[in-house]
C-alpha cells in the first residue's frame, strides 16, 4: 500500500513539475520512478490477496478441528491471553475470522501446512507464534501448550510439551543449537537451526502455563 501512495504522489508531483528526482533535476525521471512504484505496489496487492483468497480455499480448513483451532486462537488473543507476552495480540479483536486466518494461512511447506498434516491440534491449544523462511519454509509453530520445532539437520518435527521443559539453552550465531532439559531428566538437542520462536516467549509460556489455561492440566 505505501508503495501505491508513494508513487501516485510522485507521478502527481512529476506531472505539476513542482517535485524533481533527486539527482536528476528532471521531473518525466520522478514520474517514470512513481509508475515502477505503483506497478509493484498494485501486483504486490493483488499478490497477497489472491494469496489469502486461495488460502481461505484450502480444503484443510474443512477440519472443524483445523477451524476450531483457528476460532481459539483468535478468541484467546481478542480476550487478552497473552498480554503478558505482547498487547499487540490484543488487534485480533478487531479481525472477523476469515480475515484472521488469511493472515496466518496454512500452505504445503509452511509452519502451520506442516503442524496441522503432522500433528492434530490438542483441546485447548491456541497459536502464539510461527516461524516461515524467506522462501515460505517452515520452522516451528509455538503454542500455549506445545513447541513445534524442526531441526535444521534430520529436518524431522519435533513436538515439546511446554509443561515438560525444565530448562531451555540456545548457542550459536548465525544457526543455533537449541538444548531443551526435560524435567525427567532427559536431553533434547536440536542443531542447524535458522529459525526458533523468542526465547523470552518461551521462558513466559512456561512460567505462566496455568494463568494460560485457567487453571487446567495441560496434556503432555
Amino acid at each position: 500500500m505505501a508503495n501505491i501512495i508513494i508513487g501516485i504522489v510522485f507521478i502527481i508531483g512529476g506531472a505539476s513539475g513542482k517535485l524533481v528526482l533527486r539527482g536528476t533535476d528532471s521531473s518525466g525521471a520522478l514520474m517514470v520512478v512513481g509508475a515502477l512504484l505503483l506497478i509493484w505496489g498494485l501486483y504486490s496487492t493483488i499478490k497477497n490477496y489472491t494469496t489469502k483468497q486461495k488460502a481461505l480455499h484450502n480444503p484443510i480448513l474443512e477440519n472443524e478441528e483445523i477451524k476450531g483451532f483457528y476460532m481459539k486462537t483468535k478468541d484467546a488473543w481478542a480476550l487478552g491471553k497473552l498480554d503478558f507476552l505482547d498487547l499487540n495480540f490484543k488487534k485480533a479483536s478487531g479481525m472477523t475470522l476469515e480475515s484472521f486466518i488469511g493472515s496466518f494461512p496454512p500452505s504445503e511447506e509452511n509452519a502451520l501446512g506442516l503442524f496441522f498434516s503432522n500433528f492434530k491440534p490438542l483441546p485447548d491449544e491456541f497459536m502464539v507464534g510461527i516461524g516461515n523462511s524467506s522462501s515460505r519454509k517452515g520452522w516451528f509453530v509455538l503454542t500455549n501448550l506445545r513447541l513445534i520445532q524442526k531441526d535444521g539437520q534430520s529436518k524431522k518435527l519435533y513436538a515439546i510439551p511446554l509443561e515438560s521443559i525444565s530448562e531451555f539453552k540456545t548457542k550459536g550465531s548465525w544457526t543455533k543449537e537449541l538444548t531443551f532439559v526435560m524435567k525427567n531428566g532427559e536431553t533434547l538437542n536440536l542443531s542447524k537451526v535458522e529459525i526458533f520462536p523468542n526465547e523470552n516467549y518461551i521462558r513466559k509460556l512456561i512460567e505462566n502455563r496455568v494463568h494460560i489455561t485457567e487453571g487446567q492440566q495441560i496434556p503432555g
